[in-house]
Order: C-alpha cells, then structure tokens, then sequence
C-alpha cells in the first residue's frame, strides 16, 4: 500500500472549519498515513486514508465511500456555484488542488465536531504549490449539498486567501473567516441550502452575524451605515456583502 506523505503539505497551522468555525492546529501532528484509495476528476487529486489503527468514535464512512462523497459533494459544488467555480479554477492554474478524506479527522485535540479543514502549504514546496482540504468523518457524513458548501468554504474561501498570501500568521481570525463564511453563505444559496427556517440556517445565520463577522459590522455600520440592511433581509445577498467586504479588507 502506497504511503502519501502529509507532512510535505503541511505548514506551521490548519484551517479548521467545524460546523461554523476557524481554528489554528498544529499540522504535524498528522504524521504519515496510509493512502487506501485515490482518484483524480476535474483536475483536483482526492484521497482517502485508512482508519486510524487506533480508531475513533463516531466511526465515519469506510474510504472509499467518504472518497466518492468528497468527488460528489466538489462537483455539485461547481455545477451550482460559478463564483466557487471560478475560485477553485484560480486554484488549479496555480498548482494542484487536493481533497483528502481522513476518517480519523478531527483529531483528539480538537475538541468540537470539525467537518473540514484547510492546510496552508509553502508556496515553493517540492511538487509544485498545493491547495489541501481535508475532509472528516463528520463532514463526510454530511448530505451532498451540505458537504459541497463546507468545501466552498476551505477552498473558494481559505484556499484563495493562501493563493493571494492572506492566509499567514498575521492574519485576523475574525476576518478570514467571515470571508470564507461569506462565501459558504453564496454556496449555501446557491445549492438550495438557504431555508430561513430550518434549524441550521437559523444557526449558521447567527454565528456569521454575532461572531465570525463582528468585526465587519462594527466597520460597516460606521462607514457604510446605508448597508446595513443587508443583515436584515430573509435570505442574505452574499455577493453584496462579500463586495462590501473588500472594501472593509482594503480599509484595514
């Protein structure tokens, strides 16, 4: 069995996105892992890793079925959101994108239900530069849909903040993830997700407005305060507010 090398993608952080969240990880914790399946379609490499010997509860899917989810989810992801499309295009004329799916992920220190995560590599590494997300157990257990928003997130939204070099040591939480939260929101529209209603719209919905995008709405209601009706509407304009959203990055 072939062996792929995770630390060669790894840089000092990964980019963690749990239900609706960001957090710093130490990546070389995940060591070298088994490879028990791998494809390539659109030009992105997916990979599937054999379970943890030490295995993990919840157990997810086995690895060829979280490797199909992953390919599935990517592809409904690009059929339905052109402006994700177009992102993860910039992503593959810059180097190789790759999808993994870790049924040991999240890993025991994280403590919350992660679904996925973005590895931030070196530009310059050996190979060729690499756009990596991985995909969990939980995140694989996901609805296509549902999981095809979460990869919005860790590549149309931290995958072009590494691409642009934003994705560093200094970078602000808060507004890295408000962004990539932004563009989940786009996705989540786009693929029918966006149901005022439904528990975890209301959830999602909460977190994007009273956490990961404070910051912004401080600036917003000071410099754009004729925006700030926006936030108010039934279903979010993503676009509208990802544009305002360059000018608050441009302004600080």
């Amino acid at each position: 069995m072939r062996r792929f090398l995770l630390n060669a993608f790894l840089s000092a952080a990964l980019f963690c996105a749990p239900a609706e969240a960001f957090t710093p990880f130490d990546g070389e914790r995940l060591g070298e892992r088994p490879v028990a399946a791998q494809a390539e379609a659109r030009g992105v490499l997916f990979y599937a890793l054999a379970p943890s010997e030490a295995g993990v509860e919840p157990k997810g899917p086995d690895p060829a079925a979280g490797l199909a989810a992953a390919q599935t989810a990517l592809a409904r992801l690009e059929a339905a959101d052109p402006a994700a499309k177009a992102a993860i295009d910039r992503l593959r004329a810059a180097g190789r994108v790759v999808v993994i799916y870790d049924p040991g992920f999240p890993y025991p220190a994280l403590s919350r239900v992660t679904l996925a995560a973005f590895l931030p590599t070196a530009p310059d590494a050996a190979g060729g530069r690499r756009f990596v997300a991985v995909v969990g157990r939980y995140g694989a257990q996901r609805g296509r849909d549902a999981l095809a928003a979460v990869l919005a997130h860790e590549l149309a939204g931290h995958g072009v903040q590494h691409l642009e070099g934003r994705l560093g040591p200094d970078a602000r939480v808060l507004d890295m993830e408000c962004e990539a939260m932004l563009i989940t929101a786009r996705a989540r529209r786009s693929l029918g997700l966006d149901t005022p209603a439904q528990r975890e719209s209301v959830a999602f919905r909460k977190s994007l407005e009273t956490r990961w995008c404070f910051d912004f709405r401080l600036w917003q209601a000071e410099h754009a305060p004729e925006t700030r009706a926006l936030w108010t509407a039934d279903r979010l304009d993503a676009p509208a507010l990802l544009a305002l959203f360059r000018r608050y990055r441009s302004a600080n």
